[in-house]
């Protein structure tokens, strides 16, 4: 369960859902032109500070069926924040990046398969 503060280093008490949307760069900043690497999905909020943060990683990324509240599918897994600068209230809010689960599909099926 990831961290609701980016002042405190604790983890939050409640589990908290994020609205994102796919971006083909890797931050939000300002001038960063960075492109999305194969392999991972790139996000950024919907709601101001929503991004994933401290304690984050490993959490899911649904994709939604439209207009309902329904997950479709598991499309990534959290894997790192973008940090804006050294200010903690700047911590988490440039973007997340997520590991992209289709990309990893036929090693996931080699494993699966083993059991």
């Amino acid at each position: 369960m990831g961290s609701t503060s980016t002042k405190e280093n604790s983890p939050a008490n409640t589990l908290r859902e994020a609205v994102l949307y796919e971006s083909v760069f890797e931050s939000s900043l300002e001038g960063d032109n960075s492109f999305c690497e194969p392999g991972t999905i790139c996000t950024d909020c919907v709601r101001k500070n929503t991004n994933i943060c401290l304690y984050d990683d490993g959490s899911p990324l649904y994709e939604f069926e439209c207009q309902l509240k329904v997950p479709k599918c598991l499309y990534g897994i959290a894997s790192y924040y973008i940090q804006n600068t050294a200010k903690p209230d700047e911590l988490c809010t440039a973007g997340s990046v997520f590991t992209r689960i289709s990309y990893h599909e036929h090693w996931i099926m080699q494993i699966m398969s083993k059991r």
